[in-house]
């Protein structure tokens, strides 16, 4: 590491690094074409250029901080997901083709998120460059000892006793990770336990006195609720960005159309007199009530039945493990596909793990106005409509009988169940 020399430059207002390498160093082509076409989100955005027979690395760190700004005091909570996004990450790495030995783990060249404390990391693609996990453990002994952890006193020794073993892993300090949640979720749930216990002692009328005494516990409760919520936050500040999403269909506008239909449907009532939805179903609880109430409402945006889409497998070349059929789920107005990782995705449908050809993230069948179209989410190996190779992030009509190809691996056509 102490070899290669990163050059700071800003251009357009962007901060820059810059590495060029030597002769001697060769290109991880296979590493690169991930990181320009499907990188993952904890890595920092990165480009090559060759100019005169020599491969310039350019890394973009606009938006992030350097990671020496990292507050050394953390809360346990912080600390602990920080962790664990960072070492499932580096476990899942391959998924991408990565090896995790190849990132830069310098805090030099190290950088975070201030919004949620997410590391990003510089990736190097140049082939043996690191051939053992010394760096990594440097890394996280300095996160060990240089950090001041509220409450974490246990999880601070016991991660440095696993990296002064000989024998150290990344599985290890998954292991220490994953005992410390599970203990966090343990106390949890003993806590949600003793409230409900108590509660249904001695149902006696509440008092004057009682009621105040209430109110400071529903406080307390509260701010408890909004401690845990946080946990929750940070998980979601993890999954793709709204980039992953179609444009103008991401969770928000799925509420605004469901809001929208639901004037829909108030419009329709409000202009004629509807006749029960099944007069021998009378509903006996709320839950009945509502499954009545929403069939009702679909009928009437609907009609009969919406059509059911599906992809057929017409060509499979070395894979044993593909779907003969893909079913669409259009309710949402999309269907994403992808690949099963290490680390969870949002697509709808995902192949196995093993179909490597496939991106985590591949594509997306959008509808508008009953017409379907496919669009490549700026997957690694592409994706083909009747054999021609799509653009990604252009959204291409897809028709009955056309031929869906992600990447070289397999062959659907779209078919619509009669």
């Amino acid at each position: 590491m102490e070899n290669l020399q990163f050059k700071t430059q800003i251009l357009a207002g962007k901060k820059i690094l810059s590495l060029e390498l030597t002769q001697n160093q060769a290109l991880d082509y296979i590493a690169l074409k991930t990181l320009i076409n499907d990188p993952p989100q904890q890595v920092v955005p990165m480009a090559c250029l060759a100019v005169n027979n020599t491969n310039i690395l350019r890394y973009e760190c606009d938006n992030i901080l350097d990671f020496k700004y990292l507050p050394r005091n953390l809360a346990f909570h912080q600390y602990l997901q920080m962790l664990d996004n960072l070492v499932t990450f580096l476990l899942g790495c391959s998924d991408w083709f990565l090896d995790h030995r190849s990132f830069a783990l310098n805090c030099n060249y190290l950088f975070f998120t201030k919004e949620d404390f997410t590391i990003k990391l510089i990736y190097l693609p140049i082939v043996g460059l690191f051939s053992s996990d010394e760096q990594i453990k440097h890394f996280f002994k300095h996160l060990a000892t240089d950090y001041q952890v509220e409450q974490g006193g246990q999880l601070l020794y016991e991660l440095l006793k696993v990296l002064m073993e000989s024998g150290f892993t990344l599985m290890d300090i998954k292991l220490i990770i994953d005992k410390h949640k599970q203990q966090q979720q343990q106390v949890l749930i003993s806590a949600a336990s003793d409230s409900a216990e108590i509660n249904q002692e001695n149902h006696q009328p509440i008092n004057q006195s009682d009621q105040q005494s209430d109110s400071s516990c529903h406080v307390t409760d509260q701010v408890q609720l909004e401690k845990d919520h946080e946990d929750v936050y940070q998980t979601l500040k993890d999954c793709p960005t709204t980039d992953s999403f179609p444009t103008g269909k991401t969770i928000w506008s799925i509420f605004k159309r469901r809001k929208a239909s639901n004037s829909k449907i108030t419009e329709k009532l409000d202009q004629q007199e509807l006749e029960p939805v099944n007069p021998k179903r009378e509903p006996d609880d709320l839950h009945n009530m509502y499954d009545l109430i929403t069939l009702n409402h679909t009928e009437l945006l609907t009609g009969d039945s919406l059509p059911e889409y599906f992809l057929k497998l017409e060509y499979n070349l070395g894979y044993n493990n593909l779907p003969a059929e893909i079913p669409i789920d259009l309710l949402e107005g999309f269907f994403t596909i992808g690949r099963q990782g290490y680390q969870q995705t949002n697509s709808s449908f995902l192949f196995d793990s093993t179909v490597k050809s496939v991106s985590r993230i591949h594509a997306r069948i959008e509808q508008d106005d009953e017409k379907l179209s496919i669009v490549d989410l700026h997957s690694a190996n592409g994706t083909y409509l009747n054999g021609l190779k799509l653009t990604p992030n252009v959204p291409a009509r897809l028709n009955l009988g056309d031929q869906i190809k992600f990447s070289a691996s397999a062959t659907y056509s779209l078919c619509i169940r009669e």
